[in-house]
């Protein structure tokens, strides 16, 4: 028998990596509404709020989590808030990964009436060795991840797939000494809750060695 988990919280969607760089990267990051119904906005009325908060790192402390700023969405009605998406821009994805949760309000208060599970952007570490090359990645995400697609670019060429795992490693050989390899993981996971998207798909960012 299947337990249908209550939606009466937003769900984080996508926490994916849009731009990598050192000072101007920027993750993508979507969400789920509550469920009208099993939130009951008849009994909790409006106005509606939701606020991003977000925090560096994989698995950082509760307290470590903030308010983006420009990352608040309100309205008087339910329906004037719908899912949607935040560019969080300005970062540096190059050498961080970044975790976000939000917060529901509902009604005239200051204490929300419940906060998002946690997640985080995928991380991804490349180790060079002779004609070989180690990626391992890591995530702290409320969905399962059962699929990764690792991606490859060499001398600046277009990123190309060349391999898929069910792990969070992956070697890449034959390849030639003293050449520039960059590559990037594509995960795909799954709530396996009714009405929740599936696949949820989220690159991490690129990295080169």
């Amino acid at each position: 028998k299947c337990i249908q988990l209550k939606r009466d919280l937003p769900f984080i969607t996508q926490v994916s990596v849009l731009t990598t760089n050192s000072t101007q990267g920027a993750l993508q990051i979507k969400w789920l509404m509550p469920d009208p119904d099993d939130l009951d906005t008849i009994k909790n009325k409006g106005p509606y709020k939701i606020v991003i908060l977000g925090a560096d790192g994989i698995n950082p402390a509760a307290n470590a989590f903030s308010p983006i700023t420009g990352a608040t969405f309100s309205s008087n009605t339910y329906s004037g808030l719908s899912d949607s998406l935040y560019t969080h821009s300005g970062l540096n994805t190059l050498n961080k990964a970044f975790s976000y949760k939000l917060q529901f309000f509902a009604g005239s208060v200051t204490i929300p009436y419940g906060t998002s599970y946690p997640a985080s952007s995928v991380f991804l570490t490349a180790f060079a060795s002779d004609r070989t090359v180690k990626l391992t990645w890591e995530h702290s995400v409320p969905w399962i991840n059962f699929n990764y697609e690792v991606y490859r670019s060499t001398n600046s060429s277009p990123f190309e797939l060349i391999g898929s795992t069910s792990s969070s490693t992956y070697i890449d050989r034959p390849l030639v000494n003293d050449v520039s390899y960059c590559y990037k993981i594509k995960s795909f996971g799954t709530y396996g809750i009714n009405g929740l998207p599936s696949p949820i798909a989220n690159f991490s960012q690129e990295t080169c060695t």
